[in-house]
């Protein structure tokens, strides 16, 4: 059997064909590895752009979180700025009610005194009546008696 392999004959046309075949494939060989060489550094390249971008992100995520911290701080400060005001509005509402009373017992006692004013008046025109008459008692003075006649001298009449 070894002996017909080597005794056959070569085609000449599939060696030919043969070598073709292996230079092309040797080209698209070297034309696709330099290719893939291109497709590394763009896959390196597009990793490193990746990487940053995500670095980025990160930042933004951390920033994003500070910022939601802060905006929550800032949101407990109003409530309780808003409670604050709720508390000082219910003051205001408890003094303003307070002054209101306290202005309609002044106005009830200022409704009294000019009452009590207006008794006392009347008691000073009586008075002075009777004084008055007591004068005309004193200064007639032929019907009183010894009492009455000390009393009037008491009175200055």
């Amino acid at each position: 059997m070894k002996e017909q392999l080597l005794k056959r004959k070569l085609n000449p046309f599939l060696l030919i064909t043969t070598v073709l075949v292996l230079a092309i494939l040797a080209g698209l060989s070297v034309m696709y590895q330099s290719e893939l060489g291109d497709l590394v550094s763009n896959r390196n390249s597009l990793q490193n752009e990746l990487d940053n971008k995500t670095k980025q992100l990160n930042n933004v995520r951390n920033m994003n979180k500070n910022l939601n911290a802060t905006i929550r701080t800032f949101e407990q400060d109003i409530q309780n700025k808003n409670r604050i005001i709720s508390q000082k509005n219910q003051t205001i509402s408890d003094l303003e009610e307070d002054l209101q009373d306290t202005r309609s017992r002044l106005a009830n006692i200022e409704n009294q005194y000019s009452k009590i004013n207006g008794t006392v008046e009347e008691l000073n025109e009586t008075v002075e009546g009777l004084n008055f008459s007591i004068e005309l008692i004193c200064d007639s003075n032929s019907t009183l008696t010894e009492g009455a006649k000390d009393q009037c001298e008491a009175r200055g009449h």
